[in-house]
């Protein structure tokens, strides 16, 4: 497939240009006139132009599988003291699969999305700036994350919740993946797929930063690479290490599907509709074999199988997408990183609670985060959006001047050439 069509214009150069300089499938186009549009998008400033709609409904319906999950394995209204031995060992692997699927939904979404970001700002300003992007992230994540482990110590001081301060620290510098020591439990060990978050957002930056040229290549060759990896050492070496690097993977490729969306867009496009939904019973099947020893098969299958569901719903006019866009959807998605934290509280164990106490509990617990997500996580992303827009900002006027001195000195030195 021709991607660019040589017209003989300065665009169609540009692009080009653009494209050898990334290494895949995108549009540098003419930024000049749409530079703040992009900062906006990039910042979260607004959120109507940059969101996707159908991604907010996959993220309402994966942190909907978590508290299914925790609430039927975890709570005290567990199916484990409700059902047979034969049943517990049917339904219960499959549940604590679902669990992992909703995880593994976030990660592919999430690597989507901050590619598609990182590709943006290099169309508007032909680099990357990383201490931007890690200001956006700070004031995206930490606020929170501050709130829900605030609260939970507050409660372990007044001996409601059991938790110890450094739980509550490894969950604040993102180390509650690594398999050394413990993440204090229940209520704070869920921050596991934060830091596996952030860790993969400190390898992007330097590669970006590594290879000036083709830069989409290097990430996906880290992404082909990967999954070989976590066969390898699962095989040869420790099991807790390949689980470590598994969780890498989906992110991975979300950012593969956002360097390379036209190609798989147009693969995704002459696809079928009824494959949409034998990816989804794929999706449902493939959650059986996480607790199995098939599970690293599982895993690389389940991120592919996620990102291809992904897709489909974006390209194409499905009943599911009409389902994953309506309003409840999207609101529940916008508000899914806060739901994320507290449903870990509100699905905890409780002596003699029952199903009315945790339908209360999830009722109250909406309500707080649509609350934190609407009157403060939403005004402190605008200030980190303004923080990244001014950073941004300085480096590209940095990076202006200094092409454009060189030049003006070259003329200079002509002119005077010429006068003697």
């Amino acid at each position: 497939m021709t991607m660019y069509r040589n017209t003989g214009d300065a665009r169609t150069d540009q692009r080009l240009v653009g494209r050898s300089q990334f290494g895949c499938d995108y549009d540098q186009g003419v930024a000049a006139t749409n530079t703040m549009a992009t900062l906006n998008e990039l910042g979260e400033a607004s959120p109507k132009a940059v969101r996707i709609d159908v991604l907010d409904g996959w993220r309402a319906v994966s942190v909907a599988l978590v508290i299914v999950s925790h609430i039927l394995l975890q709570s005290s209204v567990r199916i484990s003291d409700q059902f047979n031995v034969l049943a517990r060992k049917i339904y219960i692997p499959w549940l604590e699969g679902l669990g992992y699927v909703g995880v593994d939904i976030f990660f592919v979404i999430s690597g989507f999305v901050i590619c598609r970001g990182f590709i943006k700002e290099f169309e508007a300003f032909n680099r990357i700036s990383v201490s931007a992007f890690h200001v956006r992230r700070m004031f995206r994540i930490l606020p929170p994350l501050i709130m829900y482990l605030g609260t939970i110590y507050i409660l372990s001081l007044l001996h409601v919740v059991d938790i110890d301060a450094q739980a509550l620290v490894r969950a604040l510098t993102f180390t509650c993946n690594i398999p050394v020591g413990s993440c204090g439990g229940w209520l704070a060990g869920h921050t596991w797929s934060l830091s596996v978050e952030e860790q993969f957002y400190l390898i992007i930056p330097i590669v970006f930063s590594a290879f000036s040229t083709h830069r989409g290549s290097a990430l996906t060759t880290i992404v082909l690479l990967l999954p070989i990896l976590v066969l390898s050492v699962d095989y040869f070496g420790p099991t807790d290490v390949a689980v470590f690097l598994s969780y890498f993977y989906g992110i991975g490729i979300g950012v593969a599907c956002a360097l390379h969306k036209r190609r798989l867009r147009a693969f995704v496009e002459a696809s079928p509709q009824w494959l949409f939904y034998v990816a989804i019973t794929g999706i449902l099947m493939l959650a059986r074999l996480y607790n199995t020893r098939f599970w690293p098969a599982a895993v690389v299958a389940l991120a592919l199988v996620i990102a291809y569901s992904l897709l489909m719903s974006m390209s194409k006019s499905l009943w599911a997408k009409k389902w994953l866009t309506t309003s409840p959807m999207r609101s529940i998605g916008r508000a899914s990183y806060g739901l994320y934290l507290w449903q870990q509280l509100a699905t905890s164990r409780f002596p003699e609670a029952g199903i009315i106490f945790y339908i209360s509990s999830m009722c109250c617990c909406l309500l707080l985060v649509f609350a934190s997500y609407n009157w403060i996580e939403r005004p402190l992303i605008k200030i980190g959006a303004a923080i990244s827009h001014r950073l941004q900002g300085v480096r590209t006027h940095m990076a202006t001047r200094a092409t454009r001195e060189p030049f003006m000195g070259n003329q200079m030195q002509s002119t005077n050439d010429q006068l003697r």
